[in-house]
């Protein structure tokens, strides 16, 4: 159970939230140009003001799945007609981070970028651990996902382990005006002792990106 208990205050606490709040104010007039309602009069600012995307801006795309030309893919694994996954199998890939998506933007604005990312994402799972003569090793599979903005890095995920999952994951940042690049990244766990060479090991599909753009 938890127990009251005292602490001193550090240098890092917050003791004046009247300070905290008109410094994050001030941080915040940064982005939307010091604008809040109390200082616009009601009605004064209506739709026939205002020109399409000049506060924000929605950005959608429908990604598809992982490209079945990536040099990652193998070429020996099953073709789609054999209902399996056409992708990455230990042959071509041994762990390591890759890019499975990649999309630039134009005619951004300063403010503020939500990033969303969602996809179906497959794993196979077998071998994740095995009996190795009564010594059993454990390989556990897992995929992770990272979501970058600019070359900058700002999710990583924890291990996705279920064979057959929805994935959705997002983040928010400050980004300035221009240009933009989006890029997403995901990792599996590299080869164990008894997996298989050419059996497709991981698979992202049904992939869409939701970027929506609150400008100053």
């Amino acid at each position: 159970m938890k127990r009251w208990t005292e602490a001193d205050i550090r240098n890092a606490n917050i003791v004046d939230y009247e300070q905290f709040n008109n410094e994050y104010n001030a941080s915040k007039s940064s982005i939307n140009g010091g604008l809040d309602r109390s200082q616009i009069p009601q009605l004064t600012v209506n739709k026939n003001r205002i020109v399409d995307n000049a506060l924000h801006r929605v950005y959608y795309n429908d990604e598809g799945e992982f490209t079945t030309t990536s040099p990652y893919v193998d070429p020996s694994s099953p073709v789609l007609t054999l209902g399996e996954f056409k992708g990455l199998t230990y042959s071509t890939y041994n762990g390591g981070w890759i890019n499975v998506v990649e999309r630039e933007y134009t005619g951004l604005k300063d403010g503020m970028m939500q990033i969303e990312f969602m996809c179906q994402l497959f794993i196979h799972t077998q071998f994740s651990m095995v009996d190795n003569g009564g010594t059993p090793t454990v390989n556990d599979k897992g995929v992770q996902i990272a979501i970058e903005w600019n070359g900058v890095s700002l999710l990583n995920t924890f291990d996705f382990s279920m064979p057959i999952q929805t994935v959705r994951i997002f983040a928010n940042t400050f980004s300035p005006g221009g240009n933009g690049k989006l890029t997403i990244k995901a990792r599996m766990t590299p080869k164990g002792q008894t997996d298989w060479l050419h059996k497709v090991q991981f698979h992202m599909f049904a992939m869409r990106t939701l970027l929506i753009g609150r400008w100053r």
